[in-house]
């Protein structure tokens, strides 16, 4: 009769698991999930698109960081400054480091230069992590705090681990008894794997990102740091769900151009104004990296005051590098740009070589023939990216009025010596990621860096 109980069993833990007691749903911390939910659904989702009083609102607002931005980067009126973006790749902590010492070297080759230059910072995952770690950094220091972003201590901080708590949690709490709770804000939410990425980052981190969304909206607006654009995958239908300081409706649905008739779909949902009534101002900062960072299974999908329950996942799933939303930043933008830059320049990091070898097919078993369609779509999701991005910005040259120079620093990391995509790397994937800079491509980069923003 054992074999006939454990069935038993298993049966019966799958279904008591739909009931609320047993859920251990992740949530966002800082919003409020007891109020009115917000209705998901596609009508609601054109009307916000389509608000004209709210691109005009939001692209006003912008207009007006540039000027400051502008403001602060021109010293001689006869020479326009170079406008800086940076694309990050996800890729686990690995990105995270590599993000954060590229943005420390080339602020450091540039004596202070790059951050002061960067208007917008777009990506996915890890790579964001290390980039809100640094502005975080640029901006306390700007503000006046005895603290040095350049610092290598805050290097080391940015590739300590965060993956042993994640597993412990998993091990005592989220698959088995998910009863564990915190309070955040007064409100209740899960003490999951989630709870514990948060943390752990944080501790490693100084808790110098123990911040609200709204906390940036002020500095961004006086441009004293770069705006940053969030853009997780929503599972329930395969938006974005773009999450900005600022007001960013021209993000979610671009106005078609004179002469193009198209019922187009919203493809994006704007974060703080769908759920404006849940408390999205409040949202913890963290908690907005770690969804834009959540890798199924290793992290948990977070669930969303809405109705019904939308549930987001890792932005790289459509964007791997943020490309779309800094091309329709540019698009909505581009008048200005072409009238007050000298071009734009378009730094990107990257985890893995973006040209990659051809891989060989082999004499295959069933079981690989069977596996290898799915394998190989996964296996080039993000290279099939790379090919629709390149078209996307080489096609931005004909309506941008300005020059783009795309500068990419790439992690040496091939087979057979692959640093691992985790929240977790040894002291040798440390000292190899570091090391990468030091590539010859990455010098070419980094000396054409420092030539075109003396330009």
């Amino acid at each position: 009769w054992s074999n006939i109980v454990t069935v038993m069993l298993l049966l019966l833990f799958n279904w008591v698991h739909k009931f609320d007691v047993f859920q251990n749903s992740t949530r966002v911390l800082g919003m409020n999930y007891s109020v009115a939910p917000a209705k998901y659904t596609n009508e609601e989702l054109r009307d916000l698109g389509l608000n004209p009083q709210w691109r005009k609102e939001d692209s006003l607002n912008t207009i007006a960081i540039l000027e400051n931005w502008k403001a602060k980067n021109t010293t001689d009126p006869q020479q326009k400054p170079k406008l800086v973006i940076l694309s990050c790749s996800g890729g686990g902590l690995r990105s995270t480091l590599w993000t954060f010492y590229t943005m420390q070297y080339l602020d450091s080759l540039t004596g202070g230069q790059m951050m002061k230059h960067m208007v917008l910072i777009c990506g996915s995952s890890g790579g964001m992590v290390g980039a809100a770690y640094m502005r975080e950094l640029c901006l306390r220091e700007e503000e006046g705090e005895k603290i040095n972003h350049l610092d290598p201590a805050y290097r080391e901080n940015a590739g300590e681990d965060v993956l042993n708590p994640m597993a412990f949690s998993i091990a005592v709490n989220d698959w088995f008894l998910p009863l564990r709770h915190a309070e955040y804000d007064n409100m209740d939410y899960s003490r999951n794997r989630a709870w514990a990425f948060e943390e752990k980052m944080l501790s490693n981190t100084g808790n110098v990102l123990e911040k609200k969304l709204s906390d940036y909206t002020k500095p961004e607006r006086e441009a004293k740091i770069p705006m940053m654009f969030f853009a997780p995958t929503i599972v329930n239908d395969g938006r974005k769900l773009i999450i900005a300081s600022q007001g960013v409706s021209y993000l979610s649905q671009p106005a078609p151009p004179a002469g193009v008739s198209n019922q187009a779909l919203p493809d994006g949902v704007e974060f703080s104004r769908f759920f404006s009534n849940q408390g999205a101002a409040n949202a913890r900062f963290m908690s907005v990296l770690r969804m834009n960072a959540t890798f199924p299974y290793i992290t948990p999908l977070t669930d969303l005051p809405s109705e019904p329950v939308i549930e987001v996942f890792d932005a790289g799933m459509r964007d791997n590098f943020g490309v779309d939303n800094l091309l329709r930043f540019l698009y909505t933008f581009r008048t200005w740009i072409s009238e007050n830059t000298s071009g734009v320049v378009l730094l990107q990091t990257r985890d893995k070589s973006k040209i990659r070898p051809v891989e060989e097919t082999h004499s295959q078993t069933v079981m690989q023939a069977l596996s290898r369609p799915m394998g190989s779509f996964y296996g080039n999701l993000f290279v099939v990216q790379d090919y629709n991005h390149d078209y996307a910005i080489d096609q931005a040259g004909h309506w941008l009025g300005a020059p783009i120079d795309v500068l990419d620093f790439e992690l040496t990391n091939d087979e057979p010596d692959l640093i691992s995509l985790s929240w977790h790397l040894t002291g040798h994937e440390k000292t190899r990621i570091l090391s990468c800079m030091s590539a010859p491509g990455n010098q070419k980069a980094a000396a054409r860096f420092r030539y075109l923003l003396t330009q």
